[in-house]
């Protein structure tokens, strides 16, 4: 089979279940997912036949803002905001919420 048989037979699929599927398609996926659960760049390069990063970076910006929330959510993660609870007698929830409510304070004062 050719890679245009291929390609037809992924798109005909695609249509029959309502989506638009093309092969590239699962090439992303894999990328994205691949990043998403913390495979190394240097790895997915190499899985994926990639001699410049600059393919990493086209393919790895649909995960980078989940990958820098969940690192976000690691780094604040509860044991933290409960420690400084603890120390300011207040609740862990209390502390985060606070926490949440000045950032968005201060993030609406950013924009226009």
């Amino acid at each position: 089979m050719t890679a245009s048989g291929i390609y037809q037979m992924i798109a005909r699929r695609g249509r029959q279940c309502g989506m638009d599927v093309y092969p590239h398609r699962f090439r992303r996926h894999f990328s994205h997912t691949w990043l998403d659960r913390g495979g190394a760049e240097g790895d997915l390069m190499e899985l994926s036949g990639w001699t410049s990063p600059q393919m990493l970076r086209l393919y790895g910006a649909s995960a980078r803002s989940a990958r820098a929330r969940r690192t976000y959510d690691r780094i604040m993660d509860d044991t933290v905001v409960s420690q400084e609870a603890a120390s300011a007698g207040t609740s862990a929830s209390a502390s985060r919420r606070t926490g949440e409510a000045c950032a968005a304070n201060c993030f609406s004062r950013l924009t226009p």
